[in-house]
Parts: C-alpha cells; sequence; structure tokens
C-alpha cells in the first residue's frame, strides 16, 4: 500500500522535471505498469484495499497527465474511431490505453465517460428575474 503512494507521489512531485526527459513516455509507462502490478496483486492476493488503492491512484495519476494536456485519449487499435491516433500522437499514448485495456478491461471507457465532457454543453441558463420582488431600498 505504500508503495503505491510512494511511486505515485514521487512521479507527481517530479513530473514537470520528468516530462522534460527525452525518455519521459518510457518513465510513464514504468510507472503505469507499476500500477497495475499494484493492482493484479491485489486482485490475485483478494487483498481488496490494495487493489482499490492501486485503481484509484491511476485515476488520480491519469486525470493530472490528461489535465495537463501531457497525455490524451487515443481509441483502440482498429477499432475504427474517429480519434484514431495521427502521426503527431506519441505512441506511448496509444500503449498505455492499450496496456490499461489488457490488465483493466473496461476502464480506459469508463474513465474517458466519466472524464470528457459531453459534447453538447448546456451553456449557463441566465439568472432568474423575480417580477414580484420589490425594489432594493436606496444605499444612503
Amino acid at each position: 500500500r505504500e508503495a503505491v503512494a510512494l511511486v505515485a507521489k514521487f512521479f507527481l512531485q517530479n513530473l514537470h522535471t520528468l516530462q522534460r526527459h527525452q525518455q519521459f513516455g518510457q518513465l510513464w509507462l514504468m510507472v503505469l505498469r507499476l500500477m497495475l502490478l499494484f493492482e493484479k496483486r491485489g486482485k490475485d492476493d483478494r487483498d481488496a484495499e490494495l487493489e482499490e488503492i492501486a485503481r484509484e491512484t491511476l485515476k488520480n495519476l491519469l486525470q493530472v497527465l490528461l489535465s495537463m494536456k501531457v497525455l490524451g485519449f487515443v481509441a483502440k487499435k482498429g477499432s475504427g474511431s474517429a480519434a484514431e491516433p495521427t502521426g503527431d500522437t506519441p505512441v506511448w499514448w496509444q500503449m498505455t490505453w492499450d496496456c490499461i485495456e489488457v490488465f483493466l478491461p473496461g476502464f480506459g471507457d469508463e474513465f474517458s465517460k466519466s472524464t470528457v465532457p459531453e459534447k453538447r454543453i448546456q451553456a449557463p441558463e441566465p439568472p432568474a428575474v423575480l417580477a414580484d420582488a420589490p425594489d432594493p431600498a436606496p444605499l444612503r
């Protein structure tokens, strides 16, 4: 349990420095593999707490990388989706989501639905005008 927190804390505290490294994609994939191994270990040992901690920590790491635009969503290989990687998409983005899908089937789709806002964002409604409300007293 402590190892999960230690790996995540080190990665996040040093993210700005790490992301400038030429091999950042490989560094991230190592962290991802560790989180997936922790999650698998929890499942294999029937340690629900370790499994949940690893999964929630992975969600947090992904959320941070996505919000900082260090990582992006990529469709599963062969899905024919419009979100297929383009030539300028880093290979490690595809590897991230493919690896997650192998170890945690459906996690990526579920995570993306809970993270990415719907395309049809409603404009905020204007504040309601109270027709029957008395005019405020003038300031003196």
